[in-house]
Protein backbone atom coordinates (compact mmCIF):
# COMPACT_ATOMS: atom_id res chain seq x y z
CA UNK A 1 0.00 0.00 0.00
CA UNK A 2 1.26 3.47 -0.91
CA UNK A 3 -0.65 6.50 0.36
CA UNK A 4 0.02 10.22 0.51
CA UNK A 5 3.36 10.22 -1.32
CA UNK A 6 4.80 12.78 -3.74
CA UNK A 7 6.84 11.26 -6.58
CA UNK A 8 8.57 13.36 -9.21
CA UNK A 9 10.52 12.41 -12.34
CA UNK A 10 12.84 15.18 -13.44
CA UNK A 11 13.90 15.98 -17.00
CA UNK A 12 17.30 14.28 -16.55
CA UNK A 13 15.87 10.98 -15.28
CA UNK A 14 17.12 8.03 -17.31
CA UNK A 15 14.02 5.81 -16.91
CA UNK A 16 10.87 7.48 -18.16
CA UNK A 17 8.86 4.28 -18.63
CA UNK A 18 7.31 4.18 -15.15
CA UNK A 19 7.36 5.78 -11.72
CA UNK A 20 6.48 2.53 -9.92
CA UNK A 21 7.22 -0.94 -11.33
CA UNK A 22 5.67 -4.01 -9.71
CA UNK A 23 6.90 -7.49 -10.56
CA UNK A 24 9.58 -6.55 -13.08
CA UNK A 25 11.95 -9.12 -11.60
CA UNK A 26 9.21 -11.68 -10.98
CA UNK A 27 6.72 -12.14 -8.18
CA UNK A 28 7.69 -15.15 -6.08
CA UNK A 29 5.30 -14.06 -3.30
CA UNK A 30 2.46 -12.17 -4.99
CA UNK A 31 0.39 -9.76 -2.94
CA UNK A 32 -3.39 -10.01 -2.74
CA UNK A 33 -3.79 -6.24 -2.60
CA UNK A 34 -1.91 -3.47 -4.39
CA UNK A 35 -3.39 -0.14 -3.28
CA UNK A 36 -2.13 3.29 -4.35
CA UNK A 37 -4.21 6.03 -2.73
CA UNK A 38 -4.00 9.83 -2.61
CA UNK A 39 -0.50 10.05 -4.11
CA UNK A 40 0.81 12.80 -6.36
CA UNK A 41 3.01 12.03 -9.37
CA UNK A 42 4.71 14.83 -11.30
CA UNK A 43 6.42 14.09 -14.61
CA UNK A 44 8.83 16.92 -15.51
CA UNK A 45 10.43 15.20 -18.47
CA UNK A 46 11.65 14.11 -20.87
CA UNK A 47 11.11 17.49 -22.50
CA UNK A 48 11.22 18.27 -25.42
CA UNK A 49 10.37 14.67 -26.39
CA UNK A 50 7.45 14.23 -23.95
CA UNK A 51 5.11 13.39 -26.83
CA UNK A 52 7.25 10.37 -27.82
CA UNK A 53 7.62 8.70 -24.42
CA UNK A 54 4.64 7.90 -22.20
CA UNK A 55 5.36 7.61 -18.49
CA UNK A 56 3.21 5.19 -16.50
CA UNK A 57 2.51 6.00 -12.85
CA UNK A 58 2.09 2.30 -11.87
CA UNK A 59 3.24 -0.48 -14.23
CA UNK A 60 1.90 -3.75 -12.82
CA UNK A 61 3.50 -6.87 -14.26
CA UNK A 62 1.90 -9.24 -11.75
CA UNK A 63 -1.44 -11.04 -11.86
CA UNK A 64 -2.60 -9.20 -8.70
CA UNK A 65 -4.84 -6.26 -9.64
CA UNK A 66 -3.66 -2.82 -8.54
CA UNK A 67 -6.19 -0.31 -7.23
CA UNK A 68 -5.45 3.37 -7.85
CA UNK A 69 -7.72 5.68 -5.85
CA UNK A 70 -7.60 9.48 -5.72
CA UNK A 71 -4.12 9.89 -7.16
CA UNK A 72 -3.14 13.17 -8.88
CA UNK A 73 -1.01 12.96 -12.01
CA UNK A 74 0.67 16.03 -13.51
CA UNK A 75 3.07 16.61 -16.35
CA UNK A 76 3.71 15.39 -19.86
CA UNK A 77 2.15 12.27 -21.37
CA UNK A 78 1.30 10.42 -18.14
CA UNK A 79 -0.90 7.33 -17.89
CA UNK A 80 -2.16 6.13 -14.51
CA UNK A 81 -1.90 2.33 -14.87
CA UNK A 82 -0.54 -0.33 -17.19
CA UNK A 83 -1.41 -3.92 -16.33
CA UNK A 84 -4.15 -5.50 -14.23
CA UNK A 85 -6.16 -3.21 -11.99
CA UNK A 86 -8.55 -0.27 -11.79
CA UNK A 87 -8.28 3.51 -11.59
CA UNK A 88 -10.78 5.55 -9.55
Amino acid sequence: MATGNVIEKGPNNQNHKAAIMIGEEGASQPSKELLFKDNQFVNDGPSPFYFLIRTIFVRNLTSSPAQLVGNRLKGWNVKALAGPGTVH
